[in-house]
């Protein structure tokens, strides 16, 4: 066992992120409207493996929606902007555009260091510390913290599928 944990986690040190570059001549912007989890991924899964497209479909749902309507020491505050904010920057970041959202707003509602964790954690999620959870910039409980990670992760999945099904999509034409 001891020899797989080195033999992987090696590997994984080599693994460097780049940031996708919008105005590549390499590849093109995907955007949402033209291949979208609502309208064509899970149909696609339903049709091919159905016992999987409602437990995916169920689970973005209920990461998008959940809440304890809370922010820090804040209590009755409508989080769904922020967890919106998170969601479309993470697609953002794997190259998924949505043209109807302005992004300004993730700008606005996420402070700097929690869009950094967001983007370490979307990126290379096993370079995340215990330090990167506790430099958050504003005061945060453990189970936000745990909700913004499950976000993230959420949203990747999401745009993993996205990238998945269209080339998959593209081919059974």
């Amino acid at each position: 066992c001891k020899h797989l944990q080195s033999r992987y986690a090696d590997s994984y040190e080599n693994i460097q992120h780049s940031d996708f570059d919008v105005k590549s001549n390499e590849y093109k912007i995907f955007h949402i409207q033209d291949f979208s989890w609502g309208t064509h991924g899970f149909s696609m899964v339903k049709r091919y493996y159905t016992a999987a497209a409602k437990p995916l479909d169920d689970c973005f749902k209920c990461i998008r929606s959940l809440t304890y309507k809370s922010f820090g020491t804040r209590d009755s505050v409508e989080t769904g902007p922020f967890r919106k904010a998170i969601w479309y920057y993470v697609n953002r970041v794997f190259g998924i555009f949505y043209d109807d959202y302005n992004y300004r707003n993730v700008n606005i509602l996420v402070p700097h260091t929690i869009k950094s964790f967001v983007k370490l954690m979307a990126c290379t999620p096993w370079r995340v510390t215990a330090s990167d959870l506790s430099n958050f910039g504003i005061e945060l409980l453990p189970q936000e913290k745990a909700h913004i990670a499950l976000v993230v992760l959420e949203a990747r999945k999401n745009s993993e599928l996205l990238y998945a099904l269209h080339a998959l999509s593209s081919v059974i034409k």
